[in-house]
């Protein structure tokens, strides 16, 4: 069997109740998981990119069935970290900040 992304999303990253299609979730997914942290990083939609990448990590969590502690605890510091960056925003660097004031 060949693995592809829609049969992870389907079989491997199971949720008990799938807010999607899977063909729709096996796209969004990584495009999610490649926009976001760019946008992230360039200081675009801080805001916006945190929270879909707070969804993302939220739901990582919650849709494998057995995590390692370790794993657990590292999901965990970067929901702090994202939440954080939701909360206040991309901070003096942002292109968001320099925008704004212009």
């Amino acid at each position: 069997m060949q693995l592809t992304t829609q049969s992870l999303s389907k079989y491997y990253y199971r949720l008990s109740e799938p807010l999607l299609p899977f063909d729709v979730e096996a796209y969004l997914a990584p495009v999610g998981e490649i926009l976001l942290p760019v946008l992230l990083f360039a200081g675009l939609a801080t805001r916006f990119a945190a929270a879909g990448l707070f969804v993302i990590n939220v739901v990582a969590v919650t849709s494998l069935k057995e995590i390692a502690p370790a794993a657990f605890y590292l999901h965990c510091i970067w929901g702090i970290l994202i939440f954080q960056v939701f909360i206040w925003g991309g901070g003096l660097l942002s292109f968001n900040r320099w925008t704004r004031s212009a």
